[in-house]
């Protein structure tokens, strides 16, 4: 395969994963945007000479740019997560606190029949 194609195969497949990432992260909602200048950047940020001189260069960036973007990522599903397990705990201590009254006033009315002579 020519590098020419190998490279458009390369830069259409972050393009799509990159894409796949910046719906995700309008879907949960997030803070976190990747404009699509950032992207025209990384993926036409070599081109002619350079592109051929910078065989080290490229790749590096790649792989810098994927794992700080994979990072990113996993915090925000990571702190979402957190947040609604926090939400969730709270909302349960409410239930367990009006339901010990109502369990309390069960009891005493259980208590107070077992304890009735007339029965």
């Amino acid at each position: 395969m020519s590098d020419s194609k190998q490279s458009r195969k390369l830069n259409r497949f972050f393009a799509e994963f990159l894409a796949k990432i910046r719906k995700w992260l309008n879907k949960i909602g997030s803070p976190i945007r990747i404009s699509r200048r950032f992207i025209r950047l990384l993926l036409n940020g070599s081109s002619g000479k350079k592109r051929k001189a910078g065989g080290f260069i490229l790749p590096t960036v790649t792989m810098v740019t994927l794992v700080t973007t994979l990072l990113v990522v996993s915090t925000v599903a990571r702190s979402t997560d957190r947040a609604r397990e926090a939400s969730n705990t709270r909302v349960e201590q409410v239930y367990r606190s009006a339901n010990t009254a109502i369990l309390d006033r069960a009891r005493a009315k259980i208590s107070a029949l077992l304890e009735d002579p007339t029965l």
